[in-house]
């Protein structure tokens, strides 16, 4: 199983100076890019269309967070893992992502608009892991948004800002602590669609380009700090390289493999203490 996690609008700086314990121990016992670099224009839904999709706005056509994807355009991970035979499942708290692929691919959906509330992230992730619990899936994506409404309200890297990250990572550590007691063997990819500067973004500022990019699992590569250039358009080709299945031609990222162990190696995550997750007391 492969589970991609979205946290809208973290930059790197900010869960460096948040207290993070659960992303700090997937850093620590995976791999990490801090400097991956997200698209133009670095708004939420373009973002999410080239993560799923693997082409940059211009490509897809989704230039702001109004316009829905055209026909003609390159498939996403949904209809890729879909196409394949995969089960998948989407749970997060803005539903213009209901868009993120063909409504046939995506089995179990559920979107509910209350990510500027200040427990969304906790209620969508706690749908995902009961849907997690009820059926299984090979590709479940979860998102949470709070974190960009804080950024819109108080400002990037506002005290109130910095306590959203502190709180999306109470529900990033009890997702991942239920989907490993749930499913053997999970890959993790923890990925930003973009950053923001005062109470905005959208630019190709560095602060809104920069965003956090980890990989956590049975597959992935312990305490590595990844060198090769990344950016959203990896997303997708990573995740497909982590299920068995061939990446689209029109994709344009690629996965990063310095990431990804070969399997012979990760055979020691089977085991389910090594997730390191319940090993360290509170």
């Amino acid at each position: 199983m492969v589970a991609l996690i979205s946290i809208d609008g973290v930059r790197p700086d900010g869960i460096r100076l948040a207290p993070t314990p659960n992303i700090d121990r997937l850093v620590r016992d995976g791999s990490v890019s801090w400097e991956a670099q997200s698209v133009t224009p670095s708004i939420t839904l373009p973002c999410h269309q080239s993560m799923f999709r693997s082409v940059a706005p211009m490509k897809h056509g989704v230039l702001n967070n109004e316009l829905r994807v055209g026909p003609n355009v390159p498939p996403s991970i949904f209809d890729v893992a879909a196409r394949s035979g995969q089960q998948t499942a989407m749970f997060g708290n803005w539903s213009p992502l209901r868009d993120l692929g063909d409504p046939e691919h995506i089995h179990v959906c559920y979107l509910n608009n209350n990510a500027h509330t200040a427990d969304g992230d906790s209620h969508v992730a706690e749908m995902a892991i009961r849907g997690a619990a009820a059926e299984e899936f090979d590709f479940l994506f979860l998102y949470l948004g709070h974190t960009d409404w804080v950024g819109h309200e108080y400002g990037w890297m506002s005290d109130e800002y910095l306590q959203a990250i502190s709180q999306v990572d109470s529900c990033v550590g009890r997702f991942v602590d239920a989907l490993i007691a749930l499913h053997h063997p999970v890959d993790f990819i923890i990925a930003s669609d973009h950053g923001g500067h005062e109470k905005v973004h959208g630019t190709e500022e560095q602060e809104d380009m920069t965003v956090p990019f980890i990989m956590w699992g049975y597959r992935c590569t312990s305490g590595h700090m990844i060198q090769q250039p990344v950016t959203l358009l990896d997303v997708a080709p990573t995740v497909t390289r982590l299920m068995g299945i061939s990446a689209p031609k029109v994709w344009e990222g690629r996965a990063v493999l310095e990431g990804i162990k070969d399997t012979t190696e990760s055979e020691r995550f089977r085991q389910h203490q090594v997730y390191g997750l319940e090993e360290e007391s509170d």
